[in-house]
């Protein structure tokens, strides 16, 4: 096992200590051999990498015994390194100096080794003198007693510039022991070129500007990784033509300007980011600076400076703006330090702008301050605090008068952040009304909305700017008919509007603004989870732990308190109370682990009074009971608020960290289990709030506290801990939890306030998070929770997506205990409270083992009862699929391959969309007659539903065959009744196999950003495969959409689309036709065609491929894949599904067959049963004619459910909720019988 706290090499004085390094520094003891670097090689960025020239090259130390030369053969050429150990060390090197690297580039690290005793070694590439910072490998390897290859990848880190001074380092201690021989050979450190390119990470966003009326505004970004880079700047979300440089000029700006956001999209082969977005601020020409030489053009002139300490203000070039700004250097710390302006003139019930810009070289902070210039020095602004940084920002904040004045003082204060030898620079000072043309400004957002079935929703917004505001609120983008006021309510909300997205455009004389989009969504049942109490003796239980302590298989709970109650354990099911200890007091936190590393969960717990950190041995490791006494041991002597374990160093052991409250942090590493080491983390703050989580994907655990990140250094026993700021406004006292809520595969940080009012959110995090300027985007799940002690993450309703417990303790005015729920991604959630008599540190496990997470809880006042809310999630009804009810939909309509669903008249209502025509739902029941309503222009069959431009006016995507090629048509309303349509061809695709056009087509967001994309499938004699085409941000309009062909090896037929690899990238699989094989491929996510195809495996036995859907069939939360046959048969025609393997590039997907039947060309894929897996649904085109919903077990054995036989289907077997009751419904068209659509109404709710 690798131990991080020794490989820093013979210079490290850290485990080392300080007289080793100056031993090792002198050679004087062990066995160094110095050599002559002579060998170069091409792209091997290791010398004498074979050791075919001896041991020139390299260096070997031990501070042990042993012995380093050339054994013959190696497992290439004649030569390998043979080093011979007569006694261990706790340094034991071989390493090669003067490594060149690249700062941020992707290596590949390979060779051979074995020991005679299967020892391993660990690999390291660090900076070759002090400070010995890490290059980006920390590699372990697993040696046994033969030869045996090994292969790493690596991206270097930790530098910005190439460097030539790394050390490449073969670490033996602690793993080496007397009488090892290791043998290593062929080494190789080489770029990977063409395969991993660095996606492109910001290191300096676009920052906001203000400007006048007329001039012109200047944005920039800083990006790295691998070249080329693109740039697209953007205004308000959409793309400015020609903008595509790291900088971008706003030319002569106007009052609309005023409040755009602009931002840039950085793209290359490897990927693509988004940068914050920065706001302009175009100050009108008519305005009148209140402040004199406001710029300091004219020097120091009516400016005053003063200190009671010692320091200068001059006027110093150059400025944010212009030749000059004022400088301030203080070489003493005063207690009243300030530069000021007096008579500043204010007028009465006016609303005034104060801006500038400012820096100070070490980052300190000032106040402004707008005061009556002599006694009583009456505010006339609220106080202004001003964080800077150390290079130029623009600052602004605005007020609004409460007389008229004509003594202000202008008052910029240092007294309290400046130190000795401090600078600051300030510029550009402006006081100015604000002009009272202004556009609207949201002041208050609206917010997501949780209702039951049925009941409305009403959506509000608050906006400020020059009147009449006009209003117009939208739905999935798409503008809602008479919804043109502040406030909008959505009538009867289904289970087909849950998670619909909604905002709303104000708009006046001066510009537009938009909201954010928000969510009605439909409250999870709320008998999901069952109260009730585990003990009702209302004696208080503010530390709380869940886990086995009896080995029995179930959890248990343990808890204690400060105010007495004994330290016990409640055994499940009867929750048999066991007491642990009634000496000691306790408080506030507690955890279960394994000291001693054998599975059995012990007790660590702080001594309130003692101030001692305790861990209590459960009496199983001797072959006791946990009902017998337990032993006390002390692994330190600390006060403690927050408790987490792990293993920080990763030797194998459970260490310890504390935070006492309003603490700092305090590490204990186990050396054995009764013996501890303190590491006072001194790059810690004040306050309270821990977590363990490894942010920076090092393979070692980092702390999160209130508002930051520590990172571990090389040693963790080193107390100086790399502080990284998340989100610096946050108070000292805080709750927080680590997970990844957006599964992106990097841990995401969740915090709230835990001793005062404010917000629950959590912040997304960045690709590489140690990098300086690195940003976390904040996402606010909650902006007003208070005294929030207990934050959990778990899945809790088995849907894939991480939700948010959280309890609000008894100083709460609501002291709620809650779920917020996650549709996905973390974008929006919906709240369901449990209890409203709040809970401290609450805890979660599956208590009862029944297959989902359940919530332990008591509150902190000592007459609280511990509770359970048990979720019943895998224990509520499935949805019955035994009701269906056929209606023919149409008895006139045409042969077509086209089928899709949509609110096409705006009416609430979804249509369905076929070929040449659309047919209005009639609602209810859907037994009134469906109206076919407006015939498409031109022969256009449509295929697809989609917003393309944002407007009030439904769109479809059409296709038709014309010549050659098969012509993608966009088709827009002309007006919100869809009573008629104008055509715009967009795309000219390779025509299909067949006159009617392709049978492949789908809608999805394959690009990150913007609108989603239309996919189809095309196969002729001269072309083939699968197309995207982007919708234009602007003037779709004019055609000629851009074209992006995915891979021509797919037919025409289905295909579907997922994250197969789960790199955040939208892939898609396929079946190849003729040549009978399922593929799926790989998205690189850079807007690149001909995507790399990875084989799934083959379907030799079908007559010809037909639907391919895409999903997770054996919940194992990977994608797997199922295909159907179309043979033209009536029977004979097989589906599979294929399972996902461990590594989906490679071929081993298992094959299992679905059922064989007539020819299959319908396939669908569906929780019908409401199950929370995926069921397939498949019709028949030939034979019986059977319609059968496939039902999953959950883990991919499925069992036939027969709905409907002797109706054809052809591209068949959809469901949608068509009548808005919550289950789906089943809609097919047909080929043999093409004048009918059948529709299968579910009556299962």
């Amino acid at each position: 096992m690798e131990d991080k706290r020794v490989y820093g090499g013979p210079a490290l004085g850290i485990a080392v200590g300080i007289m080793m390094l100056a031993i090792l520094l002198t050679g004087v003891a062990g066995a160094a051999i110095e050599t002559v670097n002579s060998i170069s090689t091409s792209t091997n960025l290791i010398r004498n990498h074979g050791f075919e020239y001896g041991t020139i090259s390299w260096t070997f130390f031990t501070n042990g015994k042993g012995t380093y030369n050339i054994a013959s053969p190696g497992i290439e050429g004649k030569n390998a390194s043979k080093i011979s150990l007569s006694s261990a060390g706790t340094n034991i090197q071989l390493y090669q100096t003067g490594v060149t690297l690249e700062p941020n580039v992707r290596y590949r690290l390979s060779f051979a080794a074995y020991s005679t005793t299967g020892h391993d070694l660990t690999l390291n590439l660090i900076r070759h003198v002090s400070p010995y910072n890490n290059y980006g490998l920390v590699y372990t390897a697993g040696l046994g007693t033969g030869w045996k290859n090994f292969t790493t990848e690596f991206t270097t880190k930790g530098f910005t510039r190439t460097v030539n001074d790394g050390r490449f380092q073969f670490w033996l201690a602690p793993f080496a022991a007397a009488g090892d021989t290791y043998y290593i050979d062929d080494i190789r450190l080489e770029k990977v070129i063409s395969t991993s390119p660095v996606p492109p990470a910001i290191t300096r966003h676009p920052v906001n500007q203000t400007v006048n009326e007329g001039q012109t505004a200047e944005f920039s970004v800083v990006a790295t990784g691998t070249a080329p880079l693109s740039y697209q700047w953007q205004k308000n979300s959409v793309n400015i033509s020609g903008a595509v440089d790291p900088m971008y000029t706003v030319p002569a700006t106007v009052l609309s300007d005023s409040g755009s956001n602009y931002r840039i999209l950085v793209t290359n082969s490897a990927g693509s980011i988004m940068s914050n977005a920065a706001a302009l601020a175009v100050i009108p020409a008519n305005s009148i600076n209140l402040i004199m030489n406001s710029g300091f053009e004219s020097g120091t002139t009516s400016w005053r400076f003063y200190t009671s300490g010692k320091g200068t203000f001059t006027a110093a070039s150059p400025g944010y703006e212009g030749n000059n700004a004022a400088k301030l250097a203080f070489e003493s710390h005063g207690t009243n330090v300030q530069l000021y302006q007096t008579g500043v003139t204010l007028e009465a019930n006016i609303r005034y702008r104060l801006s500038f810009a400012a820096y100070s070289k070490t980052g300190h902070d000032m106040t402004v301050r707008l005061f009556k210039q002599v006694s009583p020095y009456t505010a006339y602004m609220p106080e202004f605090k001003v964080n800077l940084g150390t290079t130029w920002q623009t600052f602004t904040t605005e007020f609004t008068s409460s007389g008229a004045v004509n003594d202000g003082r202008l008052q910029f204060w240092f007294a309290a952040f400046m130190t000795a030898g401090d600078r600051y620079y300030i510029d550009n000072v402006r006081l100015e009304k604000v002009n009272t043309f202004s556009p609207p400004v949201i002041s208050k957002q609206p917010s997501n909305q949780t209702v039951t079935a049925g009941q409305n929703a009403t959506f509000t917004v608050v906006a400020t700017g020059t009147l009449p505001l006009s209003y117009q609120w939208q739905k999935n983008g798409v503008n809602i008919s008479g919804a043109t006021s502040a406030s909008y309510t959505a009538s009867a909300i289904t289970a087909a509007d849950n998670n619909a997205q909604f905002r709303v455009r104000i708009t006046n004389a001066y510009g537009s603004v938009l909201s954010i989009s928000v969510s009605a969504q439909i409250a999870p049942d709320t008998k999901i989870f069952q109260h009730s109490i585990i003990d009702s003796a209302n004696l208080g239980a503010d530390l709380k732990a869940v886990g086995d302590l009896n080995g029995d298989g179930y959890p248990d709970v343990v808890v204690a308190d400060n105010s007495g109650t004994p330290l016990q354990w409640y055994e499940w099911p009867s929750w048999t109370k066991h007491v642990i200890d009634t000496s000691s007091v306790f408080t506030t936190d507690m955890q279960l682990a394994s000291i001693r590393g054998d599975g059995i969960l012990d007790v660590i717990v702080p001594d309130f009074v003692n101030g001692q950190i305790l861990w209590y041995e459960n009496p199983r490791h001797t072959g006791g009971s946990p009902m017998d006494s337990w032993t006390k041991h002390i692994i330190g002597y600390s006060k403690a608020h927050d408790i987490e374990v792990g293993d920080v160093n990763r030797d194998g052991r459970v260490d310890v960290v504390v935070r006492p409250h309003f603490g700092r942090h305090i590490l204990f590493l186990q050396d054995n289990p009764l013996s501890w080491k303190r590491v006072d983390i001194a790059t810690s703050t004040d306050g309270e709030g821990t977590a363990l989580g490894d942010i920076d994907r090092d393979g070692y655990l980092d702390i999160v506290g209130n508002g930051y990140w520590l990172e571990s250094p090389d040693d963790p026993a080193n107390p100086n801990w790399i502080r990284h700021t998340i989100n610096g406004s946050w108070p000292p006292l805080v709750s927080n939890k680590v997970a990844d809520i957006n599964k992106d595969g990097r841990l995401d940080v969740l915090i709230a306030n835990s001793e005062s009012p404010g917000r629950l959110a959590w912040y997304a995090a960045p690709a590489n998070p140690g990098d300086a300027g690195a940003t976390w985007v904040e996402h606010v799940i909650e902006p007003s929770v208070d005294y929030v002690h207990g934050i959990l993450v778990a899945d809790f309703d088995n849907d894939g997506d991480p939700d948010v417990a959280f309890s609000e303790m008894q100083q709460s005015a609501r002291r709620r205990v809650g779920i917020y729920w996650n549709p996905g991604g973390g974008a929006s959630w919906s709240l369901q409270v449990l209890a409203t008599t709040g809970s401290h540190n609450i805890r979660m496990g599956d208590i009862d083992r029944d297959g989902d997470i359940d919530i332990v809880g008591a509150n902190y006042k000592d007459t609280s009862p511990v509770e359970l809310w048990r979720n019943m999630k895998e224990n509520r009804p499935t949805l019955p699929l035994d009701r269906w009810f056929y209606i023919q939909l149409a008895g006139n309509h045409t042969p077509t391959f086209g089928l899709d669903f949509g609110d096409i008249d705006r009416d609430g209502k979804t249509d369905v969309v076929s070929g040449p025509s659309w047919y209005r739902n009639p609602g209810g029941k859907m037994t009134n007659s469906w109206a076919k309503s407006a015939v498409f222009p031109n022969g256009i069959h449509a295929i697809l539903v989609v917003d393309v431009d944002g407007d009030n006016f439904t769109d479809v995507i059409g296709q038709k065959t014309e010549g050659t090629n098969l012509s993608i048509y966009w088709l827009e309303a002309n007006d919100t009744k869809g009573s008629s349509f104008t055509a715009r061809r967009v795309a000219s695709l390779p025509a299909a196999s067949h006159p009617q056009g392709s049978q492949g087509y789908r809608v999805a967001q394959i690009e990150k950003g913007g609108r989603p994309e239309i996919l189809v499938s095309t196969r002729s004699s001269a072309c083939r495969g699968i197309y995207y085409l982007r919708i234009p941000s602007s003037n779709p309009e004019a055609g000629n959409w851009p074209e992006v062909i995915v891979n021509s090896n797919p037919s025409d037929e289905g295909f579907g689309v997922a994250d197969i690899d789960g790199d955040g990238n939208m892939d898609i699989a396929a079946t190849t036709g003729e040549t009978k094989r399922v593929e799926w491929y790989k998205n690189p996510g850079t807007g690149a065609s001909t995507w790399q195809a990875f084989a799934v495996g083959d379907f030799s036995e079908a007559a010809f491929p037909d639907r391919l859907e895409v999903a997770d069939l054996d919940g194992d939360g990977k994608s797997d894949i199922v295909a159907t046959e179309e043979n033209g048969l009536t029977g004979g025609a097989e589906t599979f599904w294929w399972k996902q393997p461990a590594n989906p590039m490679t071929s081993n997907w298992i094959r299992t067959r679905i059922i064989s039947q007539g020819s299959t060309n319908n396939l669908g894929v569906a929780d019908m049963d409401r199950d929370g897996d995926r069921d397939v649904i498949l019709a028949e085109h030939k034979g019986t004619l059977n319609l059968s919903i496939w039902v999953n077990d959950g883990t991919g054995l499925f069992k036939e459910r027969l709905v409907s036989s002797g109706k054809e289907s052809h591209l068949g077997a959809r469901t949608v909720d068509l009548d808005g009751d919550g289950d789906l419904d089943i809609v097919s068209i047909a080929w043999d019988a093409p004048q009918f659509i059948h529709l299968w109404r579910n009556d299962a709710i």
